[in-house]
């Protein structure tokens, strides 16, 4: 009976971490994980693996917080989605021995488009790892995010009309930043498979493309 008590405490525990935070999907079920995260180029979602026993993973709480917090506003700015899996779940334990989950906590991003993996031949969205050494911060944790999770791919930067042609109909970004931003690369992957994004820099010698596209634009970026 006692026995019977720790469990279920420590399952209401588990269940609890994430009870504040509606945006954070808690995953049980790994098919839901595949359709909703492995299987969706169309959008940008980072999962944290925890431990729902407290004895094995003493960070959760306070990582749950930080993460939840954190999440919230990428969702919000980026449109970056949150989830969170038990690894004590044994129907994942398949799952995150795919992923090659070995410790906790662990922070996977998932943001590039499926491609065939050369050494098991599957076919799979790349999983991008947060430095498991680098202690979480919301600093690093969104530098990590913009720069590491958000697909550089998914925004075609072009300097002439006919690079602008050969993409077909795309929505067309005016920008004065050397670098593609985390907003760009988020609107790239919304737009997966239905609308190419392109970006053309206007800079103090903007090329004839930028200069036309740009006419009397007030302010940059405009899209």
């Amino acid at each position: 009976m006692m026995r019977r008590a720790v469990a279920l405490l420590a399952l209401a525990c588990a269940n609890a971490l994430y009870e504040d935070d509606e945006h954070v999907t808690q995953f049980t079920d790994p098919a839901a994980l595949q359709e909703a995260v492995l299987d969706d180029d169309a959008s940008v979602w980072v999962i944290h693996f925890y431990h729902g026993d407290a004895d094995k993973d003493g960070q959760s709480p306070a990582v749950a917080d930080a993460f939840g917090e954190t999440t919230a506003e990428l969702l919000d700015g980026l449109g970056v989605k949150a989830g969170c899996v038990d690894v004590a779940d044994q129907g994942m334990q398949k799952l995150l021995q795919r992923l090659s989950i070995v410790g906790v906590p662990s922070f996977i991003g998932f943001g590039a488009e499926k491609a065939k993996n050369p050494y098991t031949k599957k076919t799979d969205r790349p999983a991008v790892r947060f430095p498991p050494d680098s202690g979480f911060s919301k600093t690093s944790f969104k530098r990590w995010v913009s720069g590491k999770v958000m697909p550089t791919d998914a925004v075609e930067r072009v300097t002439d009309a006919s690079d602008l042609t050969a993409l077909g109909p795309s929505a067309i970004l005016l920008t004065e930043r050397i670098t593609t931003s985390a907003l760009a690369k988020s609107l790239g992957v919304a737009l997966r498979g239905r609308l190419a994004v392109a970006e053309v820099l206007v800079d103090k010698s903007p090329t004839p493309l930028a200069a036309a596209l740009a006419g009397d634009a007030p302010t940059l970026p405009t899209l």
